[in-house]
């Protein structure tokens, strides 16, 4: 396994460790636990809820359309 390699194993290993004992709080720590995912994974942090930050993001509005359009 190569320096860089090892690096991102101990990264998720830190990560798993961290919120091995979160319990069921999912909601409360969803965020927080992505946001760090994300950093681990060195992927971009997703968008803020509100504007055009496209789709990449925790949550958006969702508009609920009946059948007959209302």
């Amino acid at each position: 396994m190569t320096e860089p390699q090892a690096k991102h194993h101990a990264a998720l290993d830190a990560l798993i460790a961290r919120w091995a004992d979160s319990g069921g709080a999912e909601r409360a720590n969803y965020a927080a636990f992505l946001t760090e995912l994300c950093t681990v994974l060195d992927l971009p942090a997703p968008s803020p809820a509100a504007g055009s930050g496209g789709d990449y993001r925790f949550e958006r509005s969702v508009i609920h359309r009946e059948d007959d359009g209302s």
